[in-house]
């Protein structure tokens, strides 16, 4: 039921918003990499620079200020991608940092995988692909495809229950991950 201006609005959103798909990816990677190592520090920095990036190149595009151009809802999208980017410019650095202690420590040679763990890690990842695809891929795609068949009122009134019940959610999956 979305056309014209409307329709035009969410497409410029769309677009820049689809490239986070493949960040978001490599940011659950990161993060399931570090909670492994026992080293959650990493992804609570990366979290705090990603979210202020986010808001304040949000902030600073949409409404264009501060020499910035003036994008409107599509500054919203540009603003995540820059703020996922900082995120995982973090998991980066601390990602080398890691390996050059160890490469100092065990030598390069050692630090290459042998080739049963390379196995174990296809199995262990294979299962974690499909679900991470089913549940942050499919069924949104799905879910927003109902939505979107919904007039702009229902649409808001959604999103707003939905960020609601993050909001909620967000101690639960907390402590879920840390457990």
């Amino acid at each position: 039921q979305l056309k014209g201006e409307v329709l035009d609005e969410l497409l410029a959103y769309f677009y820049p918003a689809s490239l986070t798909l493949l960040l978001n990816l490599l940011t659950f990677l990161y993060s399931a990499y570090f909670r492994n190592q026992l080293n959650t520090k990493v992804t609570l920095y990366s979290t705090f620079v990603s979210l202020t990036v986010n808001l304040y190149f949000d902030y600073t595009l949409v409404y264009g200020l501060w020499g910035m151009p003036k994008l409107g809802s599509c500054g919203s999208a540009w603003g995540s991608l820059i703020g996922l980017l900082a995120g995982l410019l973090v998991y980066q650095l601390a990602d080398l940092k890691l390996r050059k202690r160890h490469w100092h420590q065990k030598g390069l040679l050692k630090m290459l995988p042998a080739q049963g763990s390379l196995v174990q890690l296809i199995k262990l990842y294979l299962p974690l692909l499909g679900q991470e695809f089913l549940e942050g891929m499919l069924l949104v795609m799905v879910i927003s495809a109902v939505i979107s068949r919904l007039g702009m009122k229902q649409m808001a009134i959604y999103n707003l229950l939905d960020s609601l019940a993050s909001m909620v959610v967000l101690p639960v999956y907390a402590y879920a991950t840390a457990t």
